[in-house]
């Protein structure tokens, strides 16, 4: 089905400028933690302070590339008002942001393995400092892979504000009937299976470990076990926090429903605010 776009000046400006601002509110709180951790020889020795680390880096791409925008992709965009770019510019930003955005939530998922891992060895650190480089390479792993294949295969297009994962124009190929002109005919199941699938596992996987860890603990201390539930809860409702509206978005203008500007724009604003979420649990 093809997606057609209607964004009245008003809102093209709004969209514009809002996340724009909520970035540069995210970029101080993630630059303020980097600040703090490298500063600190004692947090540069803790784990879970290197992991935070490695988060804080990406959310500041994330915010660069989000105050970037519409300004990357391709001069003469119908429906991004501020587009000055060039197919290069709008790759580049693709990229960097199909990176970020999935390493950031990744590190998420690497603090859960943390917790669950210094309950189970009774806090023993050293039993388990072998295990941080993997995590900080698994982290990697999928999202550069990805980054790479869209890359080769000219996926990084116009959307609605800015560039991420598209074909031109917005809707073709699949059972569209609609020819593309840049960008892979399977699109669709380029959104399901690269980037709606991994997304729902990222979610899944940390509920699945603190959930986890929740009933390992109250068999053994009930006491204990409470404190964990609310650090557990807290982390994941911070996790479904800053993606649901973007999950939303992203089901409503690729799964050929009827778009809404404001999810949109709610999406944009919460996702980009993500320093400050990351800033409240650390």
């Amino acid at each position: 089905m093809s997606v057609t776009l209607e964004i009245s000046p008003l809102e093209q400006k709004l969209l514009n400028i809002l996340p724009r601002i909520a970035a540069s509110i995210s970029f101080c709180c993630a630059s303020h933690m980097t600040y703090t951790i490298l500063k600190s020889r004692y947090y540069r020795s803790r784990i879970y302070h290197r992991l935070i680390l490695g988060c804080s880096i990406y959310i500041i791409i994330l915010n660069m590339v989000t105050f970037w925008g519409s300004a990357a992709a391709p001069a003469g965009t119908s429906h991004i008002s501020g587009a000055k770019g060039t197919i290069a510019t709008c790759s580049a930003e693709g990229f960097l942001y199909q990176v970020a955005v999935f390493i950031v939530p990744l590190y998420y998922a690497a603090l859960s393995c943390l917790s669950y891992l210094h309950v189970t060895n009774k806090f023993k650190i050293e039993r388990f400092m072998w295990i941080e480089k993997w995590l900080h390479l698994g982290v990697h792993s999928y999202p550069l892979g990805s980054a790479i294949y869209f890359l080769s295969i000219d996926a990084y297009n116009p959307i609605i504000t800015s560039c991420w994962v598209a074909s031109v124009p917005l809707g073709c190929g699949g059972g569209s009937g609609e020819i593309c002109t840049r960008g892979p005919d399977n699109i669709g199941d380029l959104h399901l299976y690269m980037l709606g699938l991994p997304n729902i596992l990222i979610a899944l996987g940390p509920t699945i470990i603190i959930m986890s860890l929740y009933i390992k603990v109250r068999r053994q201390n009930a006491r204990i076990s409470s404190s964990i539930a609310k650090q557990g809860l807290t982390l994941l409702l911070m996790l479904y926090w800053t993606y649901l509206f973007r999950w939303i978005d992203a089901a409503m203008i690729f799964g050929g429903g009827e778009h809404s500007h404001v999810i949109t724009l709610i999406a944009n604003i919460n996702g980009a605010l993500i320093g400050v979420w990351v800033s409240i649990i650390y």
